[in-house]
């Protein structure tokens, strides 16, 4: 399955964009008899015609300015168009996840991404965002995996991100066979620290359970 999930961002910056053509519906409807009494048009295919125009043209325009933030997030992130983008904050996606707005900030992590593949960092916001606000505990999985493989992580951040997927499949997912693959690896990557061992005892007390008829 692969890790970007753009049809959910899309499908919500959709609905916003029919959300605002409302407002052209609104407007055709009070501009009809206007029309009708200045041109004396047809009342009817007035409200209708004049409302189809501004609710199209308005869906077409909020699309546009959607579709256009992302690309230009991309630009400012990587104007060169060349495969090492600039140096850059989070803040714009942070303030988001401050303001609530989990699925539009999800989007612009994503971009921060396209621009930079080998963005780890930001593949490690959007798991714990998909995971603390979206509780989209797969999709997290997928990105944790991808922080921990794309950037260049020191042991630290490695081990933490280990810890964070076998704490989700404990805690959230309560499917201790799932968390058994990383207990594993912990137990493997960092052998003699107290993280392995504590590992190698919840790895024993998991295959007990599961040997239990």
């Amino acid at each position: 399955m692969p890790l970007r999930d753009r049809d959910t961002a899309d499908d919500v910056q959709r609905l916003k964009a029919l959300s605002w053509s409302g407002v052209g519906l609104i407007l055709g409807i009070i501009l009809g008899p206007l029309l009708n009494d200045r041109f004396g048009w047809p009342l009817l295919p007035s409200m209708v015609g004049a409302a189809a125009v501004l609710a199209g043209g308005i869906y077409a325009i909020t699309r546009l300015i959607t579709v256009g933030a992302g690309r230009a997030a991309r630009t400012i992130h990587n104007p060169s168009g060349h495969s090492t983008p600039y140096a850059h904050s989070y803040s714009l996606a942070e303030s988001m996840v401050a303001q609530g707005d989990y699925r539009n900030a999800a989007t612009l992590y994503r971009d921060y991404i396209d621009a930079d593949p080998t963005d780890g960092e930001a593949c490690l916001r959007l798991a714990r965002l998909v995971r603390d606000h979206l509780h989209q505990y797969d999709e997290a999985a997928r990105w944790f995996r991808a922080a921990r493989l794309r950037g260049k992580q020191s042991p630290r951040v490695e081990l933490l991100i280990t810890r964070e997927l076998i704490e989700m499949a404990l805690a959230q997912q309560h499917d201790p066979p799932r968390a058994t693959p990383e207990l594993a690896r912990l137990v493997q990557r960092f052998p003699g620290t107290p993280e392995a061992r504590w590992a190698r005892q919840e790895l024993a007390e998991i295959r007990k359970r599961i040997a239990e008829p």
